[in-house]
C-alpha cells in the first residue's frame, strides 16, 4: 500500500501566474496601461501613435449591442450575481468584442491619457466619439466605426467640432484616410464604408454630426478601466485551449448578449461573435502525485493510498477545495469523476462556490445504497442555468466521510471541464513570414508550463492551393522566453487554437509538427488600389449563357440586399459590356465584386478578361483567380480567421464581399470588354462588376499596419 498525506494547503504560490503570450502583431491587452503602451511603442509621432490606438481598438470589436454579464433573469438561479452592461474595455478586449459606440470611443481616449496626454468625450446625435490633443490642438477620431477625418486641403486631422461645423455647412471637405471598420458595406459602392481601399474622400451624410449635444472631460468608462486586468495562471493537470472559431452551438454552451434567452442560440448569435465557447479549460489530476497539493486551494484530512483520495481519519470528514482560474469569461461548466461508498454511514458530497464562502451542494451520495458510482455534474438544473456562467474563476469542494474506515469513502478519478468565451482578435496570431514570440510569467516556477500554436497554411498548387495543417511547440524553462515562428503560404495562416499546459498532462513536444522551418523570407506584403473615375455605371451587360439581374451588375449597388446575378455550378459564363463611341473608351483595370461564399457556393475559379477594338476581335487585357483573394489589401483587417475570407465555409463573417481587382497589362481604347468566367465547382454569384479609366496597384510593407512591434513586457510596468 501506497500511502502519502496530504498537509493542510494554504494558496500555493510556487505555479506560474500572470503569464503573458505576446507575438509581434497583436497588443498586450492584460490591462489598460500595458495595451496603450505596446500600441504606440513604435512611433515617435503623436498623430501615428493616435492613428495606431485608432487601429487596434477598432479592430479588436464589432459594432452590435454591449454584451452583458448576465442571462435571463427567470434563469438565474440562487445566490448569483447580478451584471449590468460591460464598460470594462480589458473585459471587453479578451472576452466579448462586442461593443456599441459609448464603450467604444472611451476605449481610445483611456488609454491616450495613459499615455499622459488629454482626451474628451463628445454625445452627438445618436453615436458618441472621442478627440485627443495633441500639437496643442484637437483631434477626432471614431474607433466605432474605424474612421479619423483629414481635411482635403491642409491634411490635418479635424476636432469633433469642426467636423461637425462643415457638417452643417455641408462642405464636403472631409477625407477618411483610415478605415479600420468592422462594418459591412451596405451602401453604394462609392460611398459606402469601404474596408479595403486606402483612402476615400466622403461627406458624413448621416445626421449624427448635426450638433453636439454634451462633452465629458471625465470619460464615461473612466470608473470602470481599473476593475478588471487580464489574470492567467496555470497549476499541475491543468491546460486552456483557446480557438479562434467557436466549438458548440448547444444552448449550454451560449452566452446571451441580452436579457433574452433563445431556444436556438443561433438565432441571435448572427452576426453576434464571441457568444458561443470557444474556450477550453480542464484540470485532470493524478491522484497519486505528489503536485496534488500544488493544486488545491485548501485540504484537510485528505490522503492518497493506491492513487485513490480518502480520509486520513476515518473519524472525520475529509475535504478538499479546488480554485479553477478561467481567465476568461465562463460560459458552461462541469465536474466528472467516480466514487466508491461502502458503508451506509459514509457519504460523498460535492459543492461549488463563488466566493469560497458560501456553498451549493451539486450532488450527494448518502443513505444505504452503496456502491461505487460514477458521476456527471453540470454546474446548474438544465442547460439555461450555470452557476459558473459570467464568472471568471469559481471554487468546487469534495467531501469524503467514512464510517469506520479510511477506505469507505474513496474519490477515484476526477475531471472538471471549464468552457469560456474568448475574442479572437485580442489571441496572439501569427502572420506570414517570421513571427516573435513571447513568454512571461509574472511570478512562479514555469520549467513544467508547455505550449503550442496550431494552425493550416494555404499552399500554392498551381492556380490552385491546398491547405497544410502545421503546429509549433515550445517547452518552457524559464520566466521569460523568446523565439519565432515562421509561416509560410499565399498568405496569413488560418489559425486554429493556442494550448497552454502544464506538463504532466501535456504531449507537447518542441518545434514544429511536420520538423520543417519555412525560414522567414515569407513576408506578408500589402496592396492598395488606386482608382480614377468609374465607367460602368448603368452599362448594360450581356451573358451567355443569359440570368436575371444582369442590370443589377452595374448599378452601383453592392450589399446584402442585392445580391445581383447568379449561375448554377459548371455554366461558365462569358459577360460582355460594349460602349458607344468611334474611338472607344480608355479602359485601365476593373473590379469584380463576389458575395462571400456559403454552404452553396466558392468563389469563382477564375475569369479571363479581354478586349476588343472593333467588338469583333479580343485580346486578353488580364485575369483575375480564386487565389487573388489571398492577396493582402491595405488597411483590411486580416489580423485573424474571423476576418479571413478563408474557403471553409467558416461561420460569423463580418465581411460582405470579396473585391477581385485586376491592373490591366495594357490600359487601351476599347469597344468591348468580355469577362470569362469558370466555376466549376460551385455556383456563381456576382454583385457588381466596375471598370476604370485610371488604376494602379501598389505594394505596400512599412506603413501604419506593419508598424506594431513586440514590447519588452518588463518595460510597459510604471
Amino acid at each position: 500500500m501506497i500511502r502519502v498525506l496530504l498537509l493542510t494547503a494554504a494558496i500555493i504560490t510556487a505555479n506560474p501566474s500572470n503569464i503573458k503570450l505576446l507575438t509581434d502583431n497583436t497588443p498586450d491587452w492584460s490591462d489598460l496601461n500595458s495595451a496603450a503602451k505596446s500600441i504606440t511603442a513604435s512611433f515617435a509621432d503623436d498623430e501615428q501613435k493616435a492613428l495606431a490606438l485608432l487601429k487596434y481598438v477598432s479592430q479588436i470589436r464589432h459594432q452590435v449591442p454591449p454584451a452583458k454579464d448576465s442571462f435571463s433573469i427567470a434563469a438565474v438561479p440562487p445566490a448569483h450575481p447580478q451584471y449590468g452592461i460591460i464598460y470594462n474595455p480589458i473585459k471587453l478586449a479578451h472576452n466579448y468584442g462586442n461593443t456599441f459606440c459609448v464603450s467604444t470611443n472611451s476605449i481610445v481616449p483611456l488609454m491616450w491619457k495613459k499615455l499622459g496626454k488629454e482626451s474628451r468625450e463628445f454625445d452627438i446625435v445618436g453615436h458618441t466619439v472621442c478627440d485627443l490633443k495633441y500639437g496643442n490642438e484637437w483631434h477626432h477620431f471614431d474607433a466605432a466605426f474605424g474612421f479619423a477625418y483629414k481635411d482635403t486641403a491642409t491634411g490635418k486631422i479635424l476636432s469633433c467640432p469642426e467636423v461637425v461645423a462643415r457638417n452643417k455647412t455641408n462642405v464636403p471637405s472631409m477625407m477618411c484616410d483610415f478605415t479600420y471598420c468592422n462594418r459591412l458595406d451596405t451602401a453604394k459602392s462609392n460611398a459606402c464604408f469601404y474596408q479595403n481601399t486606402r483612402i476615400h474622400n466622403i461627406l458624413n451624410r448621416t445626421e449624427e454630426y448635426a450638433k453636439i449635444e454634451s462633452v465629458r472631460e471625465t470619460l464615461f468608462t473612466e470608473k470602470y478601466s481599473d476593475s478588471y486586468s487580464y489574470n492567467l495562471t496555470l497549476k499541475p493537470f491543468e491546460s486552456y485551449t483557446r480557438y479562434f472559431n467557436q466549438i458548440a452551438d448547444s444552448l449550454k454552451y451560449y452566452l446571451p448578449v441580452s436579457e433574452a434567452d433563445p431556444k436556438n442560440p443561433n438565432a441571435v448569435q448572427s452576426p453576434y461573435l464571441n457568444v458561443v465557447a470557444n474556450g477550453v479549460w480542464r484540470f485532470v489530476p493524478d491522484l497519486s502525485s505528489k503536485e496534488l497539493l500544488q493544486t488545491l486551494a485548501f485540504q484537510k484530512n485528505l490522503a492518497s493510498v493506491n492513487a485513490l483520495l480518502q480520509p486520513e481519519n476515518p473519524k472525520d470528514t475529509a475535504e478538499l477545495i479546488y480554485r479553477a482560474n478561467a481567465a476568461n469569461i465562463i460560459c458552461h461548466a462541469e465536474i466528472k469523476g467516480s466514487f466508491e461508498r461502502l458503508k451506509e454511514k459514509s457519504f460523498f458530497e460535492v459543492l461549488f462556490s463563488a466566493d469560497s464562502i458560501n456553498w451549493i451542494s451539486l450532488y450527494r451520495s448518502e443513505g444505504k445504497n452503496v456502491t461505487e458510482k460514477s458521476f456527471d455534474i453540470p454546474f446548474g438544473k438544465n442547460d439555461k442555468i450555470n452557476l459558473a456562467r459570467t464568472r471568471t474563476h469559481y471554487f468546487i469542494k469534495i467531501k469524503l466521510k467514512a464510517a469506520k474506515k479510511s477506505e469507505e469513502a474513496v474519490l477515484r478519478t476526477l475531471s472538471i471541464t471549464t468552457y469560456t468565451i474568448v475574442n479572437p482578435r485580442t489571441l496572439p496570431a501569427l502572420t506570414l513570414g517570421s513571427n516573435r514570440v513571447k513568454f512571461e510569467s509574472g511570478t512562479g516556477n514555469t520549467s513544467n508550463v508547455a505550449l503550442s500554436f496550431h494552425w493550416s497554411e494555404a499552399r500554392a498548387d498551381g492556380e490552385a492551393f491546398k491547405i497544410k495543417s502545421r503546429s509549433f511547440g515550445k517547452l518552457i524553462k524559464n520566466a521569460s522566453e523568446e523565439w519565432l515562428i515562421n509561416t509560410a503560404g499565399l498568405r496569413n495562416p488560418t489559425m486554429d487554437s493556442i494550448t497552454l499546459s502544464y506538463t504532466p498532462v501535456s504531449n507537447i513536444k518542441d518545434g514544429y509538427s511536420d520538423n520543417e522551418d519555412v525560414g522567414a523570407a515569407f513576408e506578408a506584403g500589402k496592396y492598395f488600389y488606386t482608382f480614377g473615375k468609374c465607367i460602368s455605371s448603368g452599362k448594360a451587360v450581356t451573358a451567355l449563357p443569359s440570368t436575371d439581374s444582369l442590370i443589377t451588375l452595374t448599378d452601383n449597388i453592392a450589399g446584402p440586399r442585392q445580391f445581383g446575378a447568379t449561375w448554377p455550378k459548371g455554366s461558365n459564363p462569358v459577360l460582355t459590356m460594349t460602349f458607344d463611341g468611334k474611338k472607344g473608351t480608355p479602359i485601365a483595370g476593373t473590379r469584380i465584386l463576389q458575395a462571400l461564399p456559403d454552404q452553396n457556393s466558392d468563389y469563382f475559379d477564375s475569369c479571363v478578361i479581354s478586349t476588343s477594338r472593333d467588338n469583333k476581335t479580343f485580346k486578353r487585357a488580364g485575369a483575375v483567380t480564386k487565389r487573388q483573394v489571398y492577396d493582402q489589401v491595405t488597411n483590411f483587417l486580416w489580423q485573424n480567421s474571423w476576418d479571413q475570407p478563408v474557403f471553409n465555409n467558416s461561420r460569423n463573417r463580418n465581411i460582405a464581399r470579396y473585391k477581385f481587382s485586376s491592373v490591366f497589362d495594357t490600359p487601351d481604347s476599347v469597344k468591348s470588354i468580355r469577362f470569362s468566367f469558370f466555376n466549376s465547382i460551385s455556383p456563381l454569384r456576382l454583385e457588381e462588376i466596375e471598370l476604370y479609366d485610371k488604376m494602379t496597384k501598389s505594394r505596400v510593407i512599412n506603413e501604419i499596419d506593419n508598424g506594431f512591434k513586440l514590447p519588452d513586457p518588463s518595460a510597459l510596468k510604471e
